[in-house]
């Protein structure tokens, strides 16, 4: 298991933070391209010590495209199975690592610019954006007033509390 446990305790974090970005990334897709296991071993192979997250997914998004895009295979770093190949055909694949990788460097190069952070991020996890969009609007829904829900009228009596005197009123 020393695949993803060796290196400093922030090679390990940053490592295993873009593990999850990557899967929850393959996911968005209706066929996933990858198992977990190769993007966990691109992530082994790829991420080296000081890289930020974003540059470390970045990072694995185009040397796996690269790969591809060159024919060369993916070992097992424990060669107790063969070489890991892409859930769908090469050229799928790597297009589809390419356009992310692409996506993503477009964001790296303007941070500051929203419009292109949140375009990328619609693109590469539409499915997730789609649904904080969802629970965004449903927590932003307008509140009605008691007026127009027909509560306004005339004045109650409302006992005032205190806990020493139970008798009290107060006309409102």
């Amino acid at each position: 298991m020393e695949l993803l446990t060796s290196g400093t305790d922030a090679l390990l974090r940053t490592r295993r933070r873009a593990i999850r970005i990557l899967k929850a990334w393959n996911a968005q897709a209706t066929k996933p391209g990858f198992s977990s296991h190769q993007l966990s071993v691109w992530a082994y192979e790829f991420v080296e010590p000081r890289m930020g997250l974003v540059g470390a997914v970045h990072t694995v998004l185009l040397e796996a495209a690269l790969r591809l895009q060159r024919g060369e295979p993916t070992k097992d770093p424990r060669s107790v199975s063969p070489d890991l190949k892409p859930l769908i055909p090469d050229a799928d694949a790597e297009r589809r690592l390419r356009v992310a990788a692409d996506k993503l460097a477009k964001a790296i190069a303007d941070p500051d610019d929203i419009d292109t952070v949140a375009e990328v991020l619609e693109h590469l996890f539409p499915k997730t954006m789609r649904e904080r969009e969802r629970a965004f609007s449903a927590a932003s829904t307008p509140l009605s007033t008691t007026a127009s829900l027909g509560l306004a009228g005339a004045s109650l009596l409302l006992p005032k509390t205190r806990s020493w005197r139970e008798d009290t009123a107060v006309e409102r």
